[in-house]
């Protein structure tokens, strides 16, 4: 039969400074346990005999150590009369393992590739826009589309005064930084 973990929190078991020494080291046992992988632990924290009769330990340590361990701790109950408290923990969460993790690593890849290429035909389409714009000169439209696709990608915008020649430039070099992008 395995023996239950346990920590003794009276006085006597305890260095340190009364009340709040038991508590940190009741932290620091519920972590060693939680690391250890163990399924329950005891905690002895007496009827509080050497006062007057109430378990004032035992509510400090489940109002001020237990509740921030509420995710880990799976049943909680008492023994010896409620000087004991016998915790059941959840077992840890196991790590992804590698096969797990490639395949996590491939599918960003291909999302990142799909927003890339997306990206990417948006912009040719807005150029696209653009130079049908210029076709029919219309300059406003085809500064609209310009700059809608200087923002996507963090260029330079089209001044407010457009003209042809300008717009032929822009065109040119959005077309060119486009290809540079798609390569």
């Amino acid at each position: 039969m395995n023996k239950i973990p346990s920590i003794d929190l009276h006085p006597e078991n305890m260095p340190g400074d009364g009340p709040e020494g038991a508590l940190r080291a009741c932290r620091a046992f519920i972590d060693q346990a939680l690391r250890a992988g163990h399924k329950q632990v005891r905690i002895i924290t007496g009827l509080g005999t050497r006062g007057d009769g109430t378990p004032r330990l035992r509510s400090r340590v489940e109002n001020d150590v237990l509740a921030g361990y509420f995710q880990s701790i799976e049943q909680q109950a008492y023994e010896q009369g409620g000087a004991v408290i016998k915790l059941w923990l959840k077992p840890p969460i196991s790590k992804p393992g590698g096969a797990y993790l490639r395949q996590s690593r491939r599918q960003e890849e291909r999302s990142q590739v799909a927003v890339r290429e997306e990206r990417l035909m948006v912009g040719w389409d807005r150029l696209g826009a653009a130079e049908t714009a210029l076709d029919e000169g219309d300059l406003r439209r085809c500064r609209l589309k310009l700059n809608q696709l200087a923002r996507e990608f963090g260029w330079e915008l089209a001044p407010p005064s457009l003209d042809q020649t300008l717009a032929d430039q822009l065109l040119d070099s959005h077309s060119a930084a486009l290809k540079k992008l798609d390569a």
